[in-house]
């Protein structure tokens, strides 16, 4: 094959920096070329044209060039639900290119958190983060942490991807099953 590349669309920084620590290694065994990029601040319209020049260069010959796309569960009662709204406010993306966290972001960020780093850290351990918010989530940091990113990124330090796919049945679909659909 010729040239592969993915790009991967998230919500915004958190995310950003969530895939690009934890998630953008593991797409990289299969692409020449990734990229996590944010969508959050753009025009839907904006979005829906990248999609569109996406879809137009995996058309050429030796090129593979795909794309996922994450957003939160928000008010959905369902993945299906999420999924749907997302396919009438972007029409072009594909249903099986979106992956949805169950809860937020920052559930994923906490279920890759063993026991040892729990107690380091001054956190209660959740074990499965299938319910966490972000609001939940700000209620763990510690004050010893200057803002909340230093505590993701102290998260990131020691992330455990096998716990997490215990910790987070979002995660565990994403790593187990839609990750090696996508990146076959």
């Amino acid at each position: 094959m010729g040239y592969t590349r993915m790009t991967i669309w998230v919500e915004g920084p958190d995310d950003v920096r969530f895939f690009e620590r934890i998630i953008k290694p593991i797409v990289h065994r299969s692409y020449d070329f990734v990229e996590v990029r944010p969508y959050a601040t753009l025009k839907d319209s904006k979005l829906i044209g990248f999609i569109h020049s996406i879809d137009s260069v995996a058309q050429s010959p030796g090129i593979r060039y795909d794309y996922i796309l994450q957003r939160d569960l928000d008010d959905a009662p369902c993945f299906t639900e999420a999924r749907s709204r997302w396919a009438v406010r972007i029409p072009c993306c594909k249903p099986g290119r979106i992956v949805v966290p169950k809860g937020e972001i920052e559930a994923w960020y906490l279920g890759g958190v063993a026991p040892t780093q729990c107690n380091a850290l001054g956190i209660q351990c959740i074990g499965n983060t299938d319910g966490i918010t972000k609001e939940s989530f700000n209620a763990l940091i510690p004050k010893r942490f200057s803002s909340r990113i230093d505590f993701m990124n102290e998260l990131l330090r020691s992330y455990d991807i096998d716990l997490a796919t215990a910790n987070n049945a979002s995660f565990h679909y994403l790593i187990r099953d839609f990750l090696p659909r996508i990146c076959a």
